[in-house]
Order: C-alpha cells, then structure tokens, then sequence
C-alpha cells in the first residue's frame, strides 16, 4: 500500500515534565534512586503493551534497578496519560505509549493532559508498520478483493479497531475513504479484545500492528494482503 494513505504505530518513551529548578546537577548519576513506574495506557496485548515490556526488562537489567509495569488502559489512552500527568517529576513514573499520544488532542474535544507542557520526552523507540489482515473465512487475498466484496456489500463488513480513536481504527477509515467502500468499524476496549474478536471472525478485518500479526499469519489464522510501509517486511516478503 502507499505509505501516504497508510497509518503506521508510533511507540514513544516519556517521562513526566519538571521544571529545570526540581532539577540538581549530577542527578542524571544517581537515576534511579528506587524502584520506577512504566505506565502503559493501554490493556495487556497490544503492541505498546509487548514493546513495553521487553523495554522494562533491559532498563531493569541495564539500571539494576525494578521498572514496574502498570496497564492503565481506557479511553484510547488517555486514562494511563492522565495518571502519568498527575504523578511526580522526579522521574520514578514513565508513559510509554504510541501515536494516540499526539492524535487524540486533535480527535477529543478536550484529554486531560498537554503532550507538550506535562511531558519530556525521551526517545523515539519504534515506527511499526501496520500489516492488513483478514479472517481465513473472508473470500479476499488482496486489497482488490477486499474493495471488490466491500463494495458488493456495503455496510456488511467490519473491522477490528482496539478503540475509537485507535491507530486501527483509523486506518480502517483512512482505507474507507481512499477505496470508496463502507467497512464498519467495531470498537473493542483494547488490543487484546480486538484480537480475540479478530481471530473469531466478529470483525473479520482489521489493521493490526506487525508486532502481533507474524505469529497469527505464520500459523494461518489470519491472512495479510498488505503491508503500510514503504518497503516490505522480512517476515512478509510477499506483501
């Protein structure tokens, strides 16, 4: 697929902002001083959910030092955001999350928190492509397939989405809009719903991080038609 009509997750670190007095010379030395809190604004099963985790671990090994998780999933990420917001500035609480984080300002008429005023940033960990897929069950092995039964079937088709607002789901309607078809978007609470609802054939399409596609794919549960990135994946090369 063409990467500008693609919507790619974006996995982000972050740690609450604090003014450039809290901070002491040489503080950067001593850090952690204690155990650290990584809130995931999102339900165990996702992709920022497993990409959090393997970062916990290996800053845990690196700092000698506990990194807690803690999923605080709802409203598309912003319950977990809200919390980080709120939490101290001594750096003992980190959000990792993805591209909601800059999205939903713009989707909400108001979210409890200012990307740019309560946060620091503090690297960009990953761009993951979203990889297409459908349920065995669906007639389709590719994106002309999909349009075609789309078409054929008006309002009949759903897609998975991990939440209103979610980088599926709007993916789903970025597809919509561009192919000139009516997928209807089925709203799950989370990444891990959305895949059992995927995988059961509910909502027999959707656009799924490549982090939690491979395995489904490799084993046959889903098939992928197509990839949002520029270049095609090592895992897909068929795409």
């Amino acid at each position: 697929m063409n990467p500008a009509r693609a919507i790619a997750a974006t996995v982000l670190l972050f740690t609450v902002c604090s003014a450039p007095a809290q901070r002491s010379p040489g503080a950067e030395h001593s850090y952690p001083k204690g155990p650290v809190r990584v809130i995931l604004p999102f339900p165990a099963g996702g992709g920022v959910d497993a990409a959090g985790r393997i970062l916990a671990q290996k800053l845990a090994e690196g700092f000698g030092k506990p990194f807690v998780i803690e999923n605080r999933g709802g409203a598309n990420g912003n319950i977990g955001t809200e919390a980080a917001a709120k939490s101290g500035t001594d750096g003992a609480t980190l959000l990792f999350t993805g591209a909601g984080f800059v999205t939903n300002p713009s989707l909400y008429k108001s979210v409890p928190y200012d990307p740019v005023k309560d946060f620091e940033p503090i690297s960009l960990m990953a761009l993951g492509p979203n990889v297409l897929v459908v349920h065995p069950s669906l007639p389709v092995k590719s994106v002309k397939d999909l349009i075609a039964l789309a078409r054929s079937q008006p309002g009949r088709i759903g897609f998975a989405g991990s939440g209103s607002g979610s980088t599926p789901h709007l993916a789903g309607e970025l597809f919509n809009v561009m192919a000139e078809v009516q997928l209807v978007h089925v709203p799950y609470r989370g990444s891990g719903p959305a895949m059992i609802g995927l995988l059961a054939g509910e909502a027999p399409v959707m656009f799924l991080p490549a982090i939690n596609a491979g395995g489904h794919v490799a084993a046959g549960r889903l098939r992928a038609i197509a990839v949002t990135s520029r270049e095609r994946l090592q895992a897909m090369p068929d795409l």
